[in-house]
């Protein structure tokens, strides 16, 4: 999808369209009419004009703006002959777009609705570990992938994504899953942030993880909220270290 977007938008555009956006800073509003069948869930791609594309000869990866979806089809039963460890990859992704979103700056109610779909995410996802084909499971988890997409909870609040962009640059040297790269990443960089806003870890715990905050100090919550998501990953499946992802631990990237 990402890449129809930017070839939809290219199509109308006079000239090359890298150099175009990262050089010119021009940016093209419409492109040539497209529609998408989602068939692998995560992202929520259909829902914005929004396209990660990765530029082999310059050995990066960047957020383009390309022309967003006339329509969208979602049906939950394509995501049925989807690889088990894809679609993990896809739940972490999509988690880790409303999490970007909740930990940066601002308070308001974008933040309540956000604790809402993440818990969800948990919920459906765990579910889903043990009923794999369950089609109502699939269709809720399609239904939050789609929802961060549409900018409902970045209302209100500021600052882009925090580990995106990190998470960008591995991939753009390494070609590694894209989800799989956000687990990795993620409780790494929360571990070092978590002692700069533990009252909002802790809230992410209380609402998200269902932790409980008897006898603990909010530092306490907020470092076991931190290890709640690392276990997440392993509940997944998904990859937990630069090494498994194939990453030697000298190597410069």
């Amino acid at each position: 999808m990402d890449c129809v977007k930017v070839i939809s938008t290219a199509a109308k555009a006079p000239g090359d369209y890298w150099k175009l956006i990262f050089e010119d800073h021009y940016y093209p509003m419409s492109g040539t009419p497209w529609g998408a069948i989602v068939t692998l869930s995560g992202t929520g791609s259909e829902m914005n004009g929004l396209g990660g594309i990765s530029n082999k000869a310059l050995n990066t990866k960047a957020t383009l703006l390309g022309s967003p979806a006339s329509f969208a089809i979602c049906d939950p039963s394509y995501l049925l002959t989807v690889p088990e460890k894809q679609l993990a990859s896809g739940i972490f992704d999509n988690l880790s777009h409303c999490m970007e979103t909740y930990f940066g700056p601002g308070e308001c109610v974008s933040d309540a609705m956000n604790e809402a779909v993440m818990h969800d995410i948990i919920e459906n996802a765990r579910a889903w570990r043990r009923d794999p084909k369950n089609i109502e499971i699939l269709g809720n988890l399609m239904w939050d992938s789609s929802l961060p997409q549409t900018f409902l909870f970045n209302c209100g609040k500021e600052g882009g994504f925090q580990c995106h962009p990190i998470e960008a640059q591995l991939c753009a040297y390494t070609g590694s899953n894209h989800g799989m790269a956000l687990a990795v990443i993620h409780p790494s960089y929360y571990r070092h942030i978590v002692k700069d806003m533990p009252e909002k870890f802790a809230r992410f715990g209380q609402k998200v993880f269902d932790l409980d905050p008897a006898r603990k100090t909010t530092q306490e919550l907020a470092d076991e909220t931190v290890e709640a998501v690392a276990a997440f990953v392993k509940e997944l499946g998904l990859d937990s270290s630069f090494t498994e992802l194939g990453l030697k631990v000298d190597e410069d990237i």
